[in-house]
């Protein structure tokens, strides 16, 4: 079975554009955008139950946090 762990990942520099509209018909993406400071992402896990998921992606308090500028922080 398969188990997904999601988390954001902060985004590079002043952060991201991303397009709302649908692509137009050239290729270009829509006039209307999004500022994202983080972005969205998503891991698979492979495990037999929701119990060895757990125990495959780590669990327990966060140790500690990165942020551009500032570095490490425990916490």
């Amino acid at each position: 079975m398969a188990y997904f762990l999601e988390y954001l990942v902060p985004a590079e520099h002043d952060g991201a554009e991303v397009p709302v509209d649908a692509p137009t018909p050239d290729g270009g993406t829509g006039e209307r955008v999004i500022h994202l400071d983080a972005l969205p992402a998503r891991s698979r896990i492979s495990a037999d139950s929701l119990a060895d998921a757990r125990a495959e992606a780590g669990s327990g308090p966060r140790t500690g946090s990165f942020r551009e500028g500032e570095g490490w922080t425990e916490g």
